[in-house]
């Protein structure tokens, strides 16, 4: 029973991941309303994409009342979609590279660029 309960919320899972680009987690199927768990602002947008992707699982023959998008910390939905990278694990720019960009520096004839050339190395 457990067993079949599992292989039903991954094959729920895989027909979501067909759906969407971003890997969520299906947390439970409850009186055939699925629960999905995803970042904040992710789980936001699917919430109001909710009736199209309802409608998809429909007609792909799961019998589906309703969606619930739940929210999980940023930290876990970093470590888990492959799409969030926090500033503090992000690799410094290398001093080649710097070295390049400060060569480059004087031949960009753009302002905005110049500018934002600036602001990075400022950063870097």
């Amino acid at each position: 029973m457990l067993h079949r309960k599992a292989q039903v919320l991954l094959q729920l899972e895989h027909e979501l991941q067909q759906i969407c680009t971003f890997r969520l987690k299906v947390a439970a199927l409850r009186e055939k309303v699925l629960v999905v768990v995803a970042g904040g602002a992710l789980a936001a947008r699917l919430r109001q994409q909710a009736p199209s992707i309802l409608a998809h699982l429909r007609s792909r023959g799961w019998a589906l009342e309703g969606l619930r998008f739940k929210a999980r910390p940023q930290s876990e939905a970093a470590e888990t979609s492959g799409r969030i990278h926090p500033r503090s694990q992000r690799e410094a720019i290398p001093a080649e590279a710097r070295a390049c960009l400060r060569r480059l520096l004087p031949e960009v004839h753009d302002p905005g660029l110049k500018a934002s050339l600036r602001s990075l190395l400022r950063r870097a």
